[in-house]
């Protein structure tokens, strides 16, 4: 029997927490206090579109984004926001997945999704990294065949939300 399905994974990303607190449109701005100058900070930039791929129905399907997370700690939290609520979804079917998050020191984490709307991964990336580089992290999507094979053929999507804070 020869199945086909096209999934996709789309992230989206946000900045982690802004050091500075800005004012409202038409009040005075105020210059950061030197604490707040000094505060952790931690962001991320997704590479390339999102794009979605056809699986034909052998082995798992796979799918990755480059990512590039900045810490000035050199360590973060990745918070990955599933829109619907952790598995690849069609009108009528759910497929679970893992996540595969490599950040930029080469650790690798994994993670069982399983209907999670909110993950969690602490990571590492150099202090000193910026993205003026490309990517130094990925995070990758892996839905196994057995699951893909349990439901019809279609188009199975999530949309994550990733956001990343100083840790």
């Amino acid at each position: 029997m020869h199945r086909t399905a096209l999934f996709g994974l789309a992230a989206i990303a946000a900045c982690g927490q802004a050091a500075e607190a800005r004012a409202p449109l038409g009040a005075p701005s105020m210059a950061p206090s030197p604490s707040a100058m000094h505060a952790p900070m931690a962001s991320l930039r997704v590479y390339g579109p999102s794009q979605r791929d056809v699986w034909q129905g052998r082995g798992d399907a796979r799918q990755s984004v480059d990512l590039c997370v900045v810490s000035t700690t050199g360590r973060f939290r990745l918070r990955i926001t599933s829109q619907s609520g952790g598995a690849l979804i069609n009108q009528k079917n759910r497929v679970h997945y893992t996540l595969s998050f490599r950040d930029g020191a080469g650790a690798v984490h994994d993670v069982d999704v399983s209907d999670q709307a909110l993950i969690l991964i602490e990571g590492s990336a150099p202090s000193a990294a910026d993205c003026t580089h490309g990517p130094n992290s990925t995070l990758s999507l892996r839905a196994a065949q057995a699951d893909l094979l349990k439901g019809p053929a279609g188009e199975y999507f999530d949309r994550l939300r990733l956001v990343a804070d100083p840790l």
